[in-house]
């Protein structure tokens, strides 16, 4: 079975690595043959390189944008004519490559939908995000409209928990004439299991101080993601509790005027020796084994492949009650849930982890059972694979 995989951007945070951990592991144990379309040069693309996975470029541009009115019209009137041209040249590319099935990575890339109908072929459209709710993205045309385009260029729609399905149903229920809510479809995505060596000596680099309280938030810099919730949180723990030892630690990149913002409220409240800021890091699986708790303080989470992460390194998680978290997490026995935008009751259900080694123990154990049963890649695999058989008879 030929594949035809379509990305949206250069970098390998979440959906494009999940992606790619998705397409080696069905090469492997189901002998898809993929072949996947970038649309810009990056990271991405040296990741397939290294995983000798055949990708062709082409440009081509997403159908929403988060720019402000007028721009973003102008933008998007720009991209959907640039489109056409890019579909027209993308027949001609692929007509006799014999593709299967193609299937797009984000809802913000519709150039599939229309490449598929060309080729009179299955698509599925596998949507990870939030896009106006996390992204505050906009599109050319109305919530009808595009609804109606999801629902007419696609077989099957994937979306990577309940609630994301919640949305979809209500607005193809509103918008769709006779709607089949079946054809919108929940896989959880999976992950490749690590097993980080135990009892090693740290590379001096991380520079991890292994006898304090070491919290961790994996989170592209964006205002979305909750920074300034888990940096409120530790100064509320550091005020009340001044002998306190802890770091949070920050890891990822992204916008710089927040980062900027992040480091002057860390140094006007004097929490320089309790904050770190590690930027992009390639090796976050060898930071997580040093690791005490872990933080997802975002707002409308589509998933939450960190959460994942954290549950599979048995680190107890503390996270938001938006998006898709209660999903993941399961209050009081995987980990706690905070009431959103509530720095007070983070700080609260931080400050009981901290100080209670046992109930860290049993929510990374039962965390990680709960990961096992439920996030684990082989098993994602296995409902995409099938899925792909169900559009393609």
């Amino acid at each position: 079975m030929k594949i035809l995989f379509i990305t949206h951007c250069l970098d390998m945070f979440g959906a494009n690595r999940s992606l790619l951990e998705l397409i080696v592991f069905l090469r492997n144990e189901y002998d898809v043959d993929p072949y996947v379309l970038i649309p810009v040069h990056g990271e991405m693309e040296k990741a397939l390189i290294d995983e000798n996975i055949r990708y062709k470029y082409v440009r081509y541009y997403p159908w929403a944008c988060a720019a402000k009115f007028p721009l973003s019209h102008l933008k998007l009137i720009i991209a959907s004519f640039l489109n056409f041209f890019a579909v027209r040249k993308l027949v001609k590319i692929f007509n006799s490559e014999k593709i299967d099935i193609i299937h797009t990575n984000s809802v913000i890339m519709n150039v599939g939908g229309k490449l598929a109908e060309k080729l009179d072929i299955p698509h599925v459209w596998h949507i990870r995000e939030f896009d106006k709710e996390f992204y505050n993205l906009k599109y050319l045309r109305s919530d009808k409209v595009v609804v109606n385009f999801l629902n007419t260029y696609s077989d099957i729609i994937v979306v990577v928990s309940n609630k994301l399905k919640e949305k979809y149903d209500k607005l193809f229920a509103k918008y769709v004439v006779c709607p089949n809510l079946n054809k919108i479809t929940v896989v959880y995505n999976g992950l490749v299991m690590y097993n980080a060596p135990h009892n090693r000596k740290q590379p001096e680099q991380f520079n991890i101080d292994e006898t304090i309280i070491q919290i961790c938030m994996i989170a592209m810099l964006h205002r979305q993601k909750g920074h300034q919730s888990a940096l409120e949180s530790i100064k509320i723990i550091c005020n009340k509790y001044p002998k306190t030892k802890l770091v949070l630690n920050f890891i990822g990149s992204g916008d710089k005027v927040f980062e900027k913002e992040l480091r002057s409220f860390v140094k006007r409240n004097k929490l320089d020796a309790y904050v770190r800021f590690w930027g992009y890091c390639d090796n976050v699986q060898n930071i997580l084994s040093y690791m005490d708790i872990g933080l997802i303080c975002s707002e409308n989470e589509a998933f939450g492949r960190v959460t994942v992460e954290y549950m599979l390194n048995k680190i107890p998680v503390i996270a938001s009650n938006s998006g898709a978290n209660p999903e993941i997490v399961t209050d009081r026995e995987t980990g706690y849930l905070y009431k959103l935008d509530s720095s007070i009751d983070l700080a609260e259900k931080l400050y009981g982890l901290m100080i209670d080694k046992e109930k860290c123990s049993e929510f990374g154990n039962a965390g990680y059972i709960q990961a096992l049963n439920n996030f684990i890649l082989d098993i994602t695999a296995k409902k995409i694979f099938k899925l792909y058989n169900n559009c393609s008879q």
